[in-house]
């Protein structure tokens, strides 16, 4: 019969082992993003976060992350992230309490590559820029 002093410890001990990528890896991770030539804004779902060259703390997601880069007289380009189950998240398959806490918080999957550097292609002389036509009202008459 198991001493009844040993349950606390017991808990504690599954308690620390769960929901162990969100407690190692976290719930965000750093992304590296360039572009040819520099310059470019960049968007994580339609979010801007800032400007090529940047580095910029990506939250974990199960859902897809979509990266576009966008620059005056070029086209825009858009990735998906990729992404790869998190190693530190096999250890969650001891506990149930683990995996839905590291499902919950995204830290199941982790970002792979974390480095992004897009070449963009010039607007063809004579198409209208897209930056141009979010911005201004066209009128055609017959």
């Amino acid at each position: 019969m198991i001493n009844k002093s040993v349950y606390p410890a017991l808990f504690l001990c599954v308690f620390l082992i769960s929901s162990c990528a969100t407690l190692i890896t976290g719930t965000k991770q750093n992304i590296h993003f360039d572009s040819r030539p520099q310059g470019a804004r960049v968007e994580v779902n339609g979010l801007d976060v800032g400007k090529t060259p940047c580095d910029v703390m990506v939250s974990s997601s199960l859902q897809q992350k979509v990266f576009t880069f966008k620059l005056n007289g070029y086209q825009p380009k858009t990735v998906e992230a990729g992404r790869t189950l998190n190693p530190i998240a096999i250890l969650d398959w001891f506990t149930l309490l683990g995996l839905i806490v590291d499902i919950g918080t995204g830290a199941l999957m982790k970002y792979d590559p974390t480095s992004y550097i897009v070449t963009l292609d010039p607007v063809e002389s004579g198409a209208l820029d897209p930056e141009i036509l979010k911005t201004r009202r066209y009128f055609y008459y017959k």
